[in-house]
């Protein structure tokens, strides 16, 4: 299924628990669902665009962190390697979840984060996301 179509068939209430969450900087439940929703490239990509936001407060990165939120954006990069939109949100998350912080630098590298990160750059060497990150 192309992803756009997948997009569509979101539940409306999900995506809208999903922005509640965001708003009230709720890591654990936002990875919990990340988790819960493993397969579905289009919950990937809003959940990581909810974690890749909370990402730039240093307590929220903790959060992420704690709720075990590095390796299941790790876990989605490699999950759905061929959708370029969950690769963009995926390594955006992980990049600020990085930054800034040397405790979720070295957790991204033991979980394999950067092999994950270089292969998503490899899968999609022309989306913008890639150019942002060669930078």
């Amino acid at each position: 299924m192309p992803q756009g179509a997948q997009n569509q068939q979101l539940p409306a209430a999900l995506l809208d628990e999903m922005a509640g969450l965001e708003d009230q900087g709720n890591a654990h439940a936002i990875v919990e669902g990340m988790r819960a929703h493993s397969q579905d490239a289009g919950v990937q990509e809003k959940v990581c665009e909810a974690l890749m936001s909370l990402a730039f407060n240093a307590e929220n990165k903790v959060a992420i962190a704690e709720a075990g939120g590095i390796t299941a954006v790790i876990a989605a990069l490699q999950l759905h390697s061929t959708h370029a939109k969950v690769q963009e949100n995926d390594c955006t998350a992980l990049y600020n979840l990085a930054m800034d912080s040397a405790e979720n630098k070295v957790a991204i590298a033991e979980a394999d984060g950067i092999s994950a990160v270089v292969a998503a750059l490899q899968q999609h060497p022309t989306h913008a996301f890639g150019k942002r990150m060669a930078v």
